[in-house]
């Protein structure tokens, strides 16, 4: 195998990995933007009363859209 092919096929595994890498920090992305705070906000409002679920669920949109923000960030690297 001749270093032209080794450097190749070292390109197609670090492609996959990247691959991969980009799927799970989308699917991240969502549960930090969309599930967590959703889930938050559900069980603050089954436990207390509307104004609490509201402040509970509108801090974890805040902490969802940081996070969100962080993975917009070094993606763009």
């Amino acid at each position: 195998m001749s270093n032209s092919e080794r450097l190749a096929t070292t390109g197609d595994r670090l492609a996959k990995t990247g691959g991969i890498m980009m799927v799970s920090g989308c699917m991240l992305a969502l549960l930090f933007w969309v599930v967590l705070p959703l889930g938050i906000f559900l069980i603050a409002l089954a436990a207390t009363s509307t104004e609490g679920a509201l402040a509970v669920g509108i801090a974890a949109l805040l902490v969802g859209g940081f996070f969100w923000l962080v993975f917009r960030s070094t993606r763009a690297k």
